[in-house]
Formats: structure tokens, sequence, C-alpha cells
């Protein structure tokens, strides 16, 4: 059993079956991993995010909208794990590559953020060259009709 991260928002506009839809501003964003995956951006002052929109909801409908946990996993190991990996990596690399050069531990240190800042400049170009795998975009599971 994953957990899912669930909001609630206002679609903008649909395009075939994604929608774009606003979210309620509650800075669950601010803190959430999965920025990297579902690409929130800003309009306005709104946050929006592009969800599949297999129910079909229209546009100026309040949706809920669900990332899958799973995501918000691999997203935090891709922003905190692999860059841990790298640093020690480096470092360790470092202290075998200079040492016959003082001060070993600068240079070691230097080298591990130095591919550190590799690592998340890459990770930065490969999420702005390739689309959204449609498995990991949010999806809209709620419609809130009108009553009345």
């Amino acid at each position: 059993m994953t957990e899912d991260i669930y909001e609630e928002g206002v679609v903008l506009e649909v395009n075939e079956d994604v929608a774009l839809v606003a979210l309620e501003d509650e800075g669950a964003c601010e803190e959430c991993h999965a920025k990297l995956l579902c690409k929130p951006r800003e309009t306005g002052d709104a946050k929006t995010v592009e969800a599949l929109n297999e129910l079909g909801a229209a546009k100026g409908e309040r949706v809920g909208v669900t990332a899958r946990g799973g995501a918000v996993l691999a997203a935090s190991f891709l922003l905190y794990g692999a860059p841990l990996l790298v640093l020690l990596a480096g470092l360790f690399w470092g202290m075998s590559l200079f040492a016959d050069h003082p001060p070993v531990e600068l240079y070691s240190f230097l080298l591990a953020l130095g591919l550190v800042g590799v690592y998340y400049g890459a990770v930065w170009l490969y999420a702005r060259s390739r689309p959204v795998r449609r498995a990991q975009m949010p999806r809209v599971t709620k419609r809130f009709l009108d009553e009345g």
C-alpha cells in the first residue's frame, strides 16, 4: 500500500485527456519533493499542475488531484539519496587521487562538491528536456459537482 498525495483545485483548461489544474494554495508544493516529476509551475498567484483527466472534468470545475506516493519516493531518492552517494564516492576517490598533494581533504571535498554540482545539473537538464511519463503524472481522481 502506497501513500498518495491529494490536492484540490480548479481546472483552468483541458487539452485532450490532460487538464491544467490551479491548485489551492496550502503550501504543500513548496515542501513536496515530487515537483521534479509533476512539474508544478506558477501562473500569477496560483500553482498549476498538469494531470491526467480520465474523469472528463471540464474547465472551471473543482477537482481533486492525486499523485502517487512512489513517485514522491523516487524523486526524494534522486534529490537526496543519489547526491549523497555521489558526494561520498567523490570524497573517497579524491582521497586516493590527491594522496600525494596536500591538503588532500580540501581537494577531495572540492572534487566531491563539483561532482554533486554536475549531478544536479544533469538531473535538471534531464527533467527539462523530457516530458513527464504518463505513469508518473498526477491524476484527476475526484470531481466536485455543483449541488443545487
